[in-house]
């Protein structure tokens, strides 16, 4: 069984030409079936942005954390091999992983809702 797929309606034509019968084409609209999505209810929506949101509130406490203890945390340590650019850069890695996650984080409650 042929196909062909018509980009301006995003519909798949099933064309039966090699069978060698005659029959109507078949069509099935996958932008439907691909973005199709359950909607459980309200209820749901309201437990996820309530686990977004305690979430949230945890990174935001991790990062007070952070931001209070980055001395001892990140500092210079005098250590053989640690410089004073590598404990910036220790204290920089992780500030933007705190960071997408905040955001990321912000994102899902914004969406669940």
């Amino acid at each position: 069984m042929g196909f062909t797929w018509d980009l301006g309606s995003g519909i798949w034509d099933f064309q039966p030409w090699l069978e060698g019968r005659a029959r109507p084409p078949q069509r099935f609209i996958i932008m439907d079936e691909l973005f199709a999505v359950s909607r459980s209810g309200a209820g749901s929506a309201i437990g996820l942005k309530v686990f977004f949101g305690l979430l949230e509130l945890l990174l935001i406490g991790a990062g007070i954390y952070i931001f209070r203890c980055r001395k001892k945390l990140f500092g210079y340590k005098g250590e053989e091999g640690d410089t004073y650019a590598s404990a910036q850069l220790r204290m920089i890695m992780v500030v933007l992983v705190w960071i997408h996650a905040v955001i990321i984080t912000a994102l899902m409650i914004y969406e669940v809702g």
